[in-house]
């Protein structure tokens, strides 16, 4: 398993997204903490958590910061009905001057996907965003599933 990084870019205009692997330990989480992020996006599903005591979702609930469970299948993408709130939320985070870490398994595909839908709905084209994504991260948005509905209207 690579080492625990926080891959961080602007928004676009405003806002700082960044991306990261599923936490897998104390000094992970403090490394989230240092970061300080105003939401952390959880992409995995409960069968992906880590065994850690406490549990991913404790050591989320008791942080300072707020915690979103939003689970998607590995290498998939949700339907977006059932996301529209949270996106508008996200945004209005992001447009506030906000910090949104997402993450996902390995912190690329389905961590990638909310990125790219994020700087797409600020307004960014989606190849620049994803471009800009992928230098930070050179596989985010691992499917072309996960391209279409990042691109997608809100």
């Amino acid at each position: 398993m690579e080492p625990f990084a926080i891959y961080e870019l602007n928004g676009f205009g405003t806002g700082t997204l960044a991306l990261c692997r599923q936490p897998n330990g104390p000094e992970d989480f403090d490394q989230i903490a240092d970061w300080q992020p105003s939401v952390v996006v959880t992409h995995t599903q409960e069968l992906e958590f880590p065994e850690i005591e406490p549990s991913l979702p404790m050591h989320f609930l008791k942080a300072e910061y707020d915690w979103l469970h939003l689970p998607i299948v590995d290498f998939g993408a949700p339907d977006i009905s059932d996301w529209g709130d949270n996106l508008n939320n996200l945004k209005a985070t992001l447009n506030a001057g906000g910090r949104i870490l997402a993450h996902c398994k390995g912190g690329q595909g389905r961590s990638g996907m909310l990125l790219l839908k994020l700087l797409v709905s600020q307004g960014e084209a989606p190849e620049t965003a994803l471009a800009r994504i992928r230098a930070v991260r050179p596989h985010a948005v691992e499917t072309k599933e996960q391209y279409n509905w990042a691109i997608k209207p809100l």
